[in-house]
């Protein structure tokens, strides 16, 4: 998929576009300034300015927990669209990692394979790097640089 460039006024109206299914990002208002699941009436501003969140997107991608037998996985199959709004360049990173190990090879994981294939990422560029920011400490930038998985 070719990437496309928006300007931040217009993710909003964009967030209102999107087809049904789960969205996360980081409330402008709130006092987390941690990614969240935006209610679906949602009215608010999202946060695109702020620094790296303390959750990254693995955990929406990867949860720590998942019942994949019994009567509580029935209709797991039937994944939910989701949608990652202000995902940093540091963050593609490490998903591009997280592909590696869980969609190559040999042991492929079926949970993360759906949930990645029913997932729209929507990335921003840092104004600058943090001090708690380590990407240039890592040769990366502030902003995706192209080797990163976009979806």
């Amino acid at each position: 998929m070719e990437p496309l460039f928006i300007t931040s006024s217009t993710v909003t109206q964009l967030l209102r576009q999107l087809p049904e299914g789960d969205v996360f990002a980081i409330v402008a208002d709130s006092r987390s300034r941690d990614v969240e699941l935006l209610p679906e009436e949602f009215a608010g501003e999202v946060d695109l300015t702020c620094v790296r969140p303390p959750s990254s997107p693995r955990s929406v991608l990867f949860p720590m927990r998942e019942v994949v037998v019994g009567a509580e996985a029935e209709g797991a199959d039937e994944q939910r669209s989701a949608t990652l709004v202000g995902v940093r360049a540091c963050d593609l990173r490490a998903l591009r990692v997280l592909d590696q190990v869980l969609l190559a090879g040999e042991f492929r994981d079926p949970f993360y394979a759906s949930r990645r294939e029913h997932t729209l990422i929507i990335s921003v560029d840092c104004v600058m790097a943090a001090e708690e920011c380590f990407c240039t400490r890592v040769e990366g930038m502030p902003h995706p640089n192209g080797s990163e998985p976009v979806s």
